[in-house]
C-alpha cells in the first residue's frame, strides 16, 4: 500500500490542469448572531467582518472568470498585521 501525505498545492494543480478555477477565502474574524451577546465589547483588537463581507468576497470569485490561484483575504487586515 502507497501511502503519500495529501498536498492541497498538488490537488490545486491537477485541478488548474483540468481547465477548473482555483480560489480560497480566508476569512478572519466574522460578526455573527452568536456575538450578540458580547454587544458593547470589542470582538478582537481589529475590525471583524460581517457574514455579507464574507459572501460578497465569495459572489466576487464566483463573477471574475479571469481570476485564478488567488487567496482573499476578508480579515480586517489581520493577516498584514494591522491589528
Amino acid at each position: 500500500m502507497d501511502v503519500r501525505p495529501w498536498s492541497p498545492q498538488k490537488t490545486i494543480y491537477r485541478r488548474a490542469q483540468n481547465g477548473d478555477r482555483v480560489n480560497a477565502i480566508a476569512p478572519g474574524t466574522v460578526y455573527t448572531p452568536l456575538h450578540r451577546e458580547r454587544e458593547g465589547q470589542p470582538i478582537t483588537d481589529g475590525l471583524a467582518s460581517t457574514v455579507k463581507d464574507v459572501t460578497d468576497a465569495v459572489m466576487y470569485l464566483t463573477d471574475a472568470a479571469t481570476v485564478t490561484g488567488h487567496i482573499l483575504y476578508v480579515d480586517g487586515g489581520a493577516h498584514f498585521g494591522r491589528w
